[in-house]
């Protein structure tokens, strides 16, 4: 099936269900997340591919309950600022289980950023966003203000290791 094909394709991380609300509540307020939970234990069990799950952080924490080291979080900040999510409770609350970020907010990546230095997050995607109509322009504020943010961080992280590793002569 479709698991073993992304396998062969090298595929390590999915987000999945993304457009399948339908099928996930055929009815007003009738939930069905039985063949969501077995997708996710067949991909990250089976499989052995990363799976991110999106939402907000307590229900995404929620649902990552009692589930293996392979299952993890997507972190839309945008979307959480959307929704009244401060994005560093949001950060706190997942912690490890943080697999891919998306930022689409640059007002808030200097302390986003050292927030995730701070707890030692390190997810294995994160992607920049726009809204400008300039989309190139755009996507170039967003990874000229994401290098501002980072450079502290990067600069204590090179001093950090500095410290301990001597520096030797020819």
């Amino acid at each position: 099936g479709y698991a073993r094909q992304m396998r062969e394709l090298g595929l390590r991380y999915v987000r999945i269900a993304e457009f399948a609300w339908r099928k996930m509540e055929p009815r007003p307020g009738e939930f069905d997340w039985e063949w969501v939970d077995a997708a996710i234990e067949t991909l990250a069990g089976e499989f052995g591919i990363n799976v991110a799950l999106s939402g907000s952080p307590r229900s995404v924490l929620e649902a990552l309950q009692g589930r293996g080291q392979r299952i993890g979080a997507y972190a839309d900040i945008g979307k959480w600022m959307q929704e009244g999510v401060a994005p560093l409770e949001g950060l706190a609350l997942l912690k490890d289980r943080l697999m891919a970020l998306k930022l689409s907010d640059r007002s808030a990546l200097a302390p986003l950023v050292s927030e995730m230095y701070r707890l030692e997050l390190k997810p294995s995607l994160i992607t920049v966003n726009t809204n400008a109509a300039d989309v190139m322009a755009g996507l170039s504020r967003s990874l000229e203000a994401f290098e501002a943010a980072a450079q502290p961080v990067v600069g204590d992280r090179v001093m950090q290791l500095s410290r301990g590793i001597p520096i030797k002569g020819p």
